[in-house]
């Protein structure tokens, strides 16, 4: 009677740790899969943006927008996807006129501050330090 109180309890407790286990891997995962899409978002951005720059294949740079639209919209904050509708106005208006100072000085603010904001929530998933930036960003958008 013992030995088969013990197999049954050894039983459960296999089964209930497998599930415990099974469950803790399937959170592991897509946790996983939703950091590396924000990454490549990240970096997907970093390219329209240096496109933007000197607009040669606009083609190409929509195609990356569309991307990164999508990509946050499946895993990005309220507060990336916010940034994101900024950013992309100010890219809309340049598309139009690349050469306008004053648009190109708050694109490059809004970028830079997307910039912030992004890599500080990745840095908070990966339980990382708090970003800090090397280099200040004047009023015009501007390393100093």
């Amino acid at each position: 009677m013992l030995t088969f109180l013990g197999i049954i309890i050894s039983t459960l407790t296999l089964t209930v740790s497998w599930f415990v286990n099974a469950n803790l891997n399937r959170k592991h995962e897509i946790s996983k899969r939703l950091l590396d899409l924000r990454v490549e978002t990240f970096f997907e951005l970093q390219k329209v943006f240096d496109m933007l720059s000197g607009v040669k294949d606009k083609k190409e740079m929509n195609s990356l927008l569309e991307k990164c639209k999508y990509n946050l919209r499946a895993c990005g904050y309220d507060s990336e996807l916010e940034m994101w509708g900024n950013l992309i106005r100010h890219m809309e208006g340049l598309k139009k006129d690349i050469n306008n100072k004053e648009l190109n000085s708050a694109a490059n603010t809004t970028f830079h501050k997307a910039q912030e904001l992004f890599i500080g929530n990745l840095r908070k998933e990966l339980g990382l330090k708090p970003f800090k930036l090397f280099f200040p960003i004047d009023k015009t958008g501007n390393y100093s």
